[in-house]
């Protein structure tokens, strides 16, 4: 593997890109298009992540044309036949290469926040709350992540500029540790959360293949991320620059491909060949029907809950199973013919869509 060559690290790249490009365009035709509806913050995220990952892989033709990606070539850039004028260029490029990275990736995973908070419900109180445990997270390792990249050494110019005063190889080694620990750790967070939502759904069994072929793409993922760093621990951080950047490329753009996917889920009903109607529109709400047990028996209350907020106006008490459902106030429950065939279809603002089927 350390002998990958320039071409073949632009040519995954760009095609990893490509992907992401055709998912991204996809995921905003299916909004705009189809279910006419306003693009929500977690496009206009994922937009942004792709250009920040674009940016980060446009600086690997830079060194391509400069004759530095290579796999003769070190992370370091040593006894690199360059002016100190172009070396100080690449030592300047790849600074800002590990920010754009740092974009990239946390816009990504605020994307997956920002669907996971969708697709949760204050009712199920335990995932809610590890939704917000993680995304407090990820904000903090963010500004952390970028504070270290930005303030390791002071001033700026310490970080690419060569002579005696240059950033020393121990402080950016302790800005990578920290960097690649955070980023880590988060995506093991986000990899988790879904487990949490997940588990007491029943879903057909195309969904399901959605769901296990997007966790694999995770592993895939977080595969790629331990890779990087026990290459460069075992290189002393003075490994192939090739290798590396392949590795990034599949860590970077694996993430972004991971966020587009959840919100393509509606192309699974077309695909299945049913209507896409039972989706929320601007034009009117949503309703997400929580069962709620109640202390007698096992009588159950329908709590009806439309853009977020919860009422009381509308509820249903049934009886035991196989019993009528009766009206306990307010006029009777417009989905009444779904509760008695046992299913919810619960809809959230994002045009989400899951089925809830009783066990």
């Amino acid at each position: 593997m350390s002998r990958i060559s320039g071409a073949s690290v632009l040519a995954a790249q760009w095609f990893l890109i490509s992907i992401a490009a055709g998912l991204i365009m996809a995921r905003v035709y299916l909004r705009l298009g189809i279910m006419r509806q306003s693009l929500t913050p977690g496009d206009s995220t994922l937009c942004l992540a792709w250009l920040a990952t674009v940016a980060t892989s446009s600086i690997d033709i830079f060194f391509f044309k400069l004759g530095v990606l290579n796999p003769d070539v070190t992370v370091g850039f040593e006894d690199v036949e360059l002016g100190q004028g172009d070396l100080e260029m690449t030592y300047k490029l790849t600074w800002i290469a590990n920010i754009t990275f740092l974009l990239a990736a946390y816009l990504c995973k605020a994307s997956i926040l920002l669907f996971y908070f969708q697709i949760t419900s204050r009712v199920f109180r335990f995932p809610w709350i590890a939704v917000w445990f993680v995304s407090v997270f990820v904000v903090i390792a963010f500004f952390v992540s970028i504070g270290v990249s930005l303030f390791i050494c002071l001033p700026l110019e310490r970080q690419w500029t060569i002579g005696p005063d240059m950033c020393s190889f121990d402080a950016i080694v302790t800005s990578y540790f920290v960097v690649w620990a955070f980023h880590f750790v988060s995506d093991v967070l986000i990899f988790i959360v879904p487990f949490l939502i997940i588990r007491g759904l029943q879903m057909r069994r195309l969904q399901r293949f959605g769901i296990y072929f997007t966790f694999g793409l995770g592993l895939v993922n977080l595969t790629a991320t331990l890779a990087r760093f026990f290459v460069n621990l075992a290189n002393k951080f003075g490994g192939s620059l090739t290798q590396v950047e392949l590795m990034v490329a599949i860590d970077i753009n694996f993430c972004l491909i991971i966020a587009c996917l959840p919100s393509l889920r509606p192309y699974l009903r077309l695909l299945q060949g049913r209507s896409l109607s039972s989706y929320p529109t601007p034009n009117g709400p949503s309703n997400i029907h929580s069962e709620q047990r109640t202390d007698k028996g096992n009588f159950r209350r329908l709590r009806n809950t439309r853009n977020g907020g919860e009422t009381d106006n509308n509820f249903q008490v049934t009886g035991q199973e196989g019993n009528a459902p009766t009206p306990s106030r307010g006029k009777p429950d417009a989905n009444a013919e779904s509760h008695s065939t046992g299913r919810e279809d619960v809809s959230v603002g994002d045009g989400s869509d899951i089925e809830l089927t009783q066990v």
